[in-house]
Protein backbone atom coordinates (compact mmCIF):
# COMPACT_ATOMS: atom_id res chain seq x y z
CA UNK A 1 0.00 0.00 0.00
CA UNK A 2 1.15 3.53 -0.75
CA UNK A 3 1.01 6.32 1.83
CA UNK A 4 -2.16 7.65 0.23
CA UNK A 5 -3.81 4.21 0.22
CA UNK A 6 -2.94 3.70 3.87
CA UNK A 7 -4.52 7.05 4.73
CA UNK A 8 -7.65 6.20 2.76
CA UNK A 9 -7.98 2.91 4.64
CA UNK A 10 -7.55 4.50 8.08
CA UNK A 11 -10.02 7.30 7.33
CA UNK A 12 -12.53 5.39 5.25
CA UNK A 13 -12.61 2.04 7.05
CA UNK A 14 -10.86 2.50 10.38
CA UNK A 15 -12.28 5.72 11.81
CA UNK A 16 -15.63 4.92 13.43
CA UNK A 17 -15.90 2.21 16.09
CA UNK A 18 -16.78 -1.15 14.55
CA UNK A 19 -19.87 -1.29 16.79
CA UNK A 20 -21.65 1.45 14.83
CA UNK A 21 -24.20 0.15 12.28
CA UNK A 22 -23.29 0.25 8.54
CA UNK A 23 -25.22 3.48 7.67
CA UNK A 24 -22.68 5.35 9.78
CA UNK A 25 -19.46 5.36 7.76
CA UNK A 26 -16.60 7.63 6.73
CA UNK A 27 -15.92 6.41 3.20
CA UNK A 28 -16.20 9.95 1.79
CA UNK A 29 -13.60 11.28 4.23
CA UNK A 30 -11.17 8.64 2.97
CA UNK A 31 -12.08 9.32 -0.65
CA UNK A 32 -11.57 13.10 -0.40
CA UNK A 33 -8.50 12.97 1.84
CA UNK A 34 -6.34 14.99 -0.60
CA UNK A 35 -8.92 17.75 -0.74
CA UNK A 36 -9.01 17.96 3.06
CA UNK A 37 -5.23 18.21 3.27
CA UNK A 38 -4.92 20.79 0.49
CA UNK A 39 -7.65 23.02 1.89
CA UNK A 40 -6.96 22.95 5.61
CA UNK A 41 -5.88 26.57 6.24
CA UNK A 42 -2.94 26.19 8.61
CA UNK A 43 -2.23 22.53 8.03
CA UNK A 44 -1.90 21.89 11.74
CA UNK A 45 -4.48 20.18 13.94
CA UNK A 46 -6.66 22.11 16.38
CA UNK A 47 -7.41 21.06 19.94
CA UNK A 48 -10.72 19.18 19.84
CA UNK A 49 -12.98 17.18 22.15
CA UNK A 50 -14.12 13.66 21.16
CA UNK A 51 -17.72 12.51 21.35
CA UNK A 52 -17.97 9.72 23.95
CA UNK A 53 -20.80 7.21 24.09
CA UNK A 54 -21.14 3.79 25.66
CA UNK A 55 -22.63 0.45 24.71
CA UNK A 56 -23.76 -2.47 26.80
CA UNK A 57 -21.51 -5.46 27.21
CA UNK A 58 -22.19 -8.77 28.94
CA UNK A 59 -24.42 -8.35 31.98
CA UNK A 60 -24.49 -4.83 33.41
CA UNK A 61 -21.06 -3.81 32.16
CA UNK A 62 -20.77 -1.02 29.61
CA UNK A 63 -17.97 0.04 27.27
CA UNK A 64 -17.13 3.64 26.40
CA UNK A 65 -16.35 4.37 22.75
CA UNK A 66 -15.05 7.55 21.13
CA UNK A 67 -15.67 9.40 17.90
CA UNK A 68 -12.71 11.74 17.51
CA UNK A 69 -13.08 15.05 15.68
CA UNK A 70 -12.51 14.32 11.96
CA UNK A 71 -9.70 16.86 11.54
CA UNK A 72 -7.86 15.52 14.59
CA UNK A 73 -8.33 11.96 13.34
CA UNK A 74 -7.17 13.02 9.88
CA UNK A 75 -3.86 14.37 11.14
CA UNK A 76 -3.16 11.37 13.36
CA UNK A 77 -4.04 8.95 10.55
CA UNK A 78 -1.82 10.86 8.16
CA UNK A 79 1.15 10.75 10.54
CA UNK A 80 0.76 6.98 10.88
CA UNK A 81 0.35 6.54 7.12
CA UNK A 82 3.40 8.64 6.29
CA UNK A 83 5.59 6.78 8.79
CA UNK A 84 4.17 3.28 8.47
CA UNK A 85 7.48 1.68 7.45
CA UNK A 86 9.12 2.83 10.69
CA UNK A 87 6.11 1.77 12.76
CA UNK A 88 5.90 -1.64 11.11
CA UNK A 89 9.56 -2.32 11.93
CA UNK A 90 8.71 -1.76 15.58
CA UNK A 91 5.56 -3.90 15.40
CA UNK A 92 7.56 -6.70 13.78
CA UNK A 93 9.57 -6.97 17.01
CA UNK A 94 6.50 -8.38 18.77
CA UNK A 95 7.40 -12.07 18.65
CA UNK A 96 4.77 -13.05 21.24
CA UNK A 97 1.94 -11.17 19.58
CA UNK A 98 -0.85 -13.20 17.98
CA UNK A 99 -2.16 -10.13 16.17
CA UNK A 100 0.29 -7.48 14.94
CA UNK A 101 -2.24 -4.74 14.05
CA UNK A 102 -1.02 -4.41 10.48
CA UNK A 103 -2.79 -2.31 7.86
CA UNK A 104 -4.52 -4.30 5.12
CA UNK A 105 -5.78 -3.21 1.73
CA UNK A 106 -8.63 -5.66 1.09
CA UNK A 107 -10.14 -6.08 4.55
CA UNK A 108 -13.36 -4.72 6.01
CA UNK A 109 -11.38 -2.61 8.50
CA UNK A 110 -8.07 -0.81 7.99
CA UNK A 111 -6.66 -3.09 10.68
CA UNK A 112 -8.34 -6.50 10.17
CA UNK A 113 -10.06 -8.24 13.02
CA UNK A 114 -7.88 -10.87 14.72
CA UNK A 115 -8.18 -14.57 14.03
CA UNK A 116 -9.74 -15.65 17.31
CA UNK A 117 -9.55 -19.32 16.32
CA UNK A 118 -5.76 -18.99 16.22
CA UNK A 119 -5.77 -17.38 19.66
CA UNK A 120 -7.88 -20.18 21.11
CA UNK A 121 -5.68 -22.79 19.44
CA UNK A 122 -2.53 -21.30 20.99
CA UNK A 123 -4.20 -21.30 24.42
CA UNK A 124 -5.04 -24.98 24.01
CA UNK A 125 -1.52 -25.71 22.81
CA UNK A 126 -0.05 -23.95 25.83
CA UNK A 127 -2.23 -26.12 28.05
CA UNK A 128 -0.78 -29.22 26.39
CA UNK A 129 2.84 -28.06 26.43
CA UNK A 130 3.07 -26.74 30.00
CA UNK A 131 1.91 -27.77 33.46
CA UNK A 132 1.11 -24.24 34.64
CA UNK A 133 -0.04 -21.14 32.78
CA UNK A 134 0.09 -17.52 33.88
CA UNK A 135 -2.97 -15.64 32.65
CA UNK A 136 -3.11 -11.87 32.92
CA UNK A 137 -4.02 -8.61 31.26
CA UNK A 138 -3.43 -4.91 31.79
CA UNK A 139 -6.00 -3.07 33.88
CA UNK A 140 -8.12 -0.72 31.70
CA UNK A 141 -5.41 -0.76 29.04
CA UNK A 142 -6.67 1.94 26.64
CA UNK A 143 -8.02 4.09 29.46
CA UNK A 144 -4.77 4.16 31.45
CA UNK A 145 -2.26 4.60 28.63
CA UNK A 146 -0.28 7.74 29.37
CA UNK A 147 0.21 9.34 25.94
CA UNK A 148 3.78 10.38 26.79
CA UNK A 149 4.79 6.70 26.79
CA UNK A 150 4.38 6.56 23.00
CA UNK A 151 7.84 8.11 22.53
CA UNK A 152 9.15 5.87 25.34
CA UNK A 153 7.89 2.83 23.46
CA UNK A 154 9.38 3.84 20.12
CA UNK A 155 12.62 5.49 21.22
CA UNK A 156 13.20 4.00 24.72
CA UNK A 157 12.34 5.64 28.01
CA UNK A 158 15.99 6.28 28.85
CA UNK A 159 16.62 8.25 25.65
CA UNK A 160 13.42 10.28 26.03
CA UNK A 161 14.20 11.16 29.66
CA UNK A 162 17.65 12.29 28.61
CA UNK A 163 16.23 14.60 25.92
CA UNK A 164 13.20 16.10 27.65
CA UNK A 165 12.16 19.42 26.05
CA UNK A 166 14.91 19.11 23.45
CA UNK A 167 14.39 19.64 19.69
CA UNK A 168 15.64 16.08 19.17
CA UNK A 169 12.69 14.62 21.09
CA UNK A 170 10.17 17.00 19.53
CA UNK A 171 11.25 15.84 16.07
CA UNK A 172 10.77 12.15 16.88
CA UNK A 173 7.79 10.20 15.55
CA UNK A 174 6.76 9.04 19.01
CA UNK A 175 6.49 12.62 20.24
CA UNK A 176 4.46 13.63 17.18
CA UNK A 177 2.02 10.80 17.82
CA UNK A 178 1.78 11.82 21.48
CA UNK A 179 0.91 15.40 20.50
CA UNK A 180 -1.65 14.37 17.88
CA UNK A 181 -3.46 11.97 20.22
CA UNK A 182 -3.64 14.68 22.88
CA UNK A 183 -4.88 17.26 20.35
CA UNK A 184 -7.83 14.98 19.62
CA UNK A 185 -8.85 14.70 23.28
CA UNK A 186 -8.61 18.25 24.57
CA UNK A 187 -4.90 17.86 25.41
CA UNK A 188 -5.66 15.07 27.88
CA UNK A 189 -2.63 12.86 28.46
CA UNK A 190 -4.42 9.93 30.12
CA UNK A 191 -5.96 7.35 27.82
CA UNK A 192 -6.38 6.87 24.09
CA UNK A 193 -9.76 6.75 22.31
CA UNK A 194 -11.50 3.39 22.06
CA UNK A 195 -12.85 2.74 18.57
CA UNK A 196 -10.50 4.01 15.83
CA UNK A 197 -8.06 1.58 14.25
CA UNK A 198 -5.31 4.13 14.94
CA UNK A 199 -5.70 3.31 18.65
CA UNK A 200 -5.27 -0.38 17.91
CA UNK A 201 -1.94 0.45 16.25
CA UNK A 202 -0.84 2.77 19.08
CA UNK A 203 -1.73 0.22 21.75
CA UNK A 204 0.26 -2.46 19.93
CA UNK A 205 3.30 -0.16 19.74
CA UNK A 206 3.24 0.07 23.53
CA UNK A 207 2.46 -3.62 24.05
CA UNK A 208 5.43 -4.64 21.90
CA UNK A 209 7.76 -2.56 24.07
CA UNK A 210 6.33 -4.10 27.25
CA UNK A 211 6.87 -7.51 25.68
CA UNK A 212 10.50 -6.73 24.85
CA UNK A 213 11.10 -5.51 28.40
CA UNK A 214 9.57 -8.70 29.80
CA UNK A 215 11.94 -10.81 27.71
CA UNK A 216 14.89 -8.79 29.01
CA UNK A 217 13.78 -9.49 32.58
CA UNK A 218 12.82 -13.12 31.94
CA UNK A 219 14.52 -14.61 28.84
CA UNK A 220 13.09 -18.04 29.71
CA UNK A 221 9.61 -16.83 28.77
CA UNK A 222 10.59 -16.37 25.10
CA UNK A 223 8.67 -18.95 23.13
CA UNK A 224 6.40 -19.73 26.08
CA UNK A 225 4.63 -16.36 26.13
CA UNK A 226 1.76 -15.35 23.89
CA UNK A 227 -0.13 -12.09 23.78
CA UNK A 228 -3.22 -10.65 22.14
CA UNK A 229 -3.14 -6.86 22.63
CA UNK A 230 -2.82 -6.74 26.46
CA UNK A 231 -4.05 -10.27 27.21
CA UNK A 232 -1.20 -12.58 28.19
CA UNK A 233 -0.81 -16.30 28.70
CA UNK A 234 2.62 -17.68 29.55
CA UNK A 235 3.42 -21.36 29.98
CA UNK A 236 5.63 -22.79 32.76
CA UNK A 237 6.43 -26.23 34.09
CA UNK A 238 6.03 -25.28 37.74
CA UNK A 239 3.92 -22.81 39.69
CA UNK A 240 6.92 -21.04 41.23
CA UNK A 241 8.33 -20.10 37.81
CA UNK A 242 4.90 -18.80 36.79
CA UNK A 243 4.74 -16.58 39.87
CA UNK A 244 8.20 -15.18 39.09
CA UNK A 245 7.00 -14.42 35.55
CA UNK A 246 4.02 -12.61 37.06
CA UNK A 247 6.34 -10.30 38.97
CA UNK A 248 8.46 -9.69 35.87
CA UNK A 249 5.39 -8.89 33.77
CA UNK A 250 4.15 -6.51 36.46
CA UNK A 251 7.54 -4.76 36.50
CA UNK A 252 7.61 -4.47 32.69
CA UNK A 253 4.16 -2.87 32.76
CA UNK A 254 5.09 -0.55 35.63
CA UNK A 255 8.02 0.83 33.65
CA UNK A 256 5.43 2.09 31.15
CA UNK A 257 3.12 3.46 33.88
CA UNK A 258 0.66 0.54 33.50
CA UNK A 259 -0.66 -2.06 35.96
CA UNK A 260 -1.78 -5.66 35.71
CA UNK A 261 -5.43 -6.42 36.32
CA UNK A 262 -5.15 -8.26 39.65
CA UNK A 263 -8.69 -9.66 39.38
CA UNK A 264 -7.81 -11.46 36.16
CA UNK A 265 -4.19 -12.36 36.94
CA UNK A 266 -3.72 -15.92 38.13
CA UNK A 267 -1.64 -19.07 37.71
CA UNK A 268 -3.67 -22.10 36.64
CA UNK A 269 -2.86 -25.79 36.63
CA UNK A 270 -3.23 -26.83 32.99
CA UNK A 271 -4.50 -30.26 34.00
CA UNK A 272 -7.50 -28.68 35.72
CA UNK A 273 -8.56 -26.64 32.72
Amino acid sequence: MSKSERLRALLGKGYFPVELPPPFNTEDLGKYRKYVWNNWPKQEPPKTVPEIFNIQRIGWKRRSLAIVNPISQFFLSREISENWIELKKHLDLGVASLDHAYLAEDAIRAVPKPDFSKIEFMKLKAGGDFDHILISDISRFYGTIYTHILPWALHTKKWCKAHVNSPLLKAKLGNKLDVLVRKGQDNQTMGIPVGPDTSRILSEIIAVSIERRLFELAPSTIGAAHRFVDDWFIGHNNAQAAEVAMRNLAQACAEFELELNLEKTRVIDAKDE
